[in-house]
């Protein structure tokens, strides 16, 4: 047995062993291979010796002369040079990229100014009233005299009758078309402009005793409201004009 050889085996697997101790999860299968070599041959080295001893004893025994099977030597082995394997470079580090923001401007709102409102139209002046002077004759009319009985208020016996006393509030508005054209014709003589002249005078008054000397001294006896064709017109007239005082 050579001692010798199987202590220089002995370091090597030392020093293989505490150079694969070092990293054990990252062992090459080269360190594992040289690993087992060195193994088999202190292995190897031992089992010479033990084989040349009893091939010897047996040949004193047998008192011939029997030679014994040599066995070549393995080669020494030599061994490599090691060369740790480099861990792979760490993966680089990519700095996050902040995104880029993209301010988007909203946009500006357009404000519409509306037109101006037109104007307003101008009330058209009402015509001032036409006071026409009224000579009297030698004529002197007492409380209506002539025409006192178109003044007259006879009793409302029926519904109809009380229902059509009810007060109004302006002349202009009180008669209808019909009603105003033949009021114009047969009591004003068609003349448009004395009948408006004279509702806006009975409309000024504050009682009918007023619209009753206007009526009688201006205009009733002028148009003769008293002959017998223009007596029903008149009087319906009348009443209409009396209903503004109620």
């Amino acid at each position: 047995m050579d001692l010798n050889q199987s202590k220089i085996l002995l370091g090597k697997i030392n020093s293989l062993y505490k150079s694969m101790s070092t990293d054990e999860k990252n062992i090459a299968s080269i360190e594992k291979d040289l690993m087992r070599n060195y193994i088999r041959q202190l292995y190897e080295c031992f089992l010479d010796q033990e084989t040349s001893s009893s091939s010897n004893s047996r040949t004193i025994k047998s008192n011939t002369t029997t030679v014994a099977p040599s066995f070549e030597k393995a080669p020494e082995y030599v061994q490599p040079e090691y060369v740790k394997p480099v861990p792979p470079p760490p993966p680089p580090v990519v700095e996050p990229v902040e995104p880029v923001r993209v301010e988007v401007q909203k946009p500006t709102p357009v404000v519409v100014t509306p037109p101006p409102p037109p104007p307003a139209p101008t009330p058209k002046p009402e015509p001032e009233p036409i006071v026409e002077r009224v000579v009297q004759t030698t004529r002197t009319v007492v409380n209506g005299g002539d025409h006192e009985e178109l003044f007259e208020q006879p009793e409302a016996k029926e519904v109809s009758e009380r229902l059509s006393l009810s007060p109004i509030k302006d002349l202009k508005k009180a008669q209808g078309l019909n009603d105003k054209i033949l009021t114009v014709k047969e009591l004003f003589n068609g003349d448009q402009a004395i009948y408006e002249n004279t509702i806006a005078q009975l409309n000024s008054f504050s009682n009918f005793d007023d619209a009753k000397n206007f009526l009688v001294n201006t205009i009733a006896n002028r148009y003769d409201w008293a002959s017998k064709g223009k007596k029903k017109t008149a009087k319906n007239f009348i009443k209409l004009v009396r209903r503004r005082y109620i």
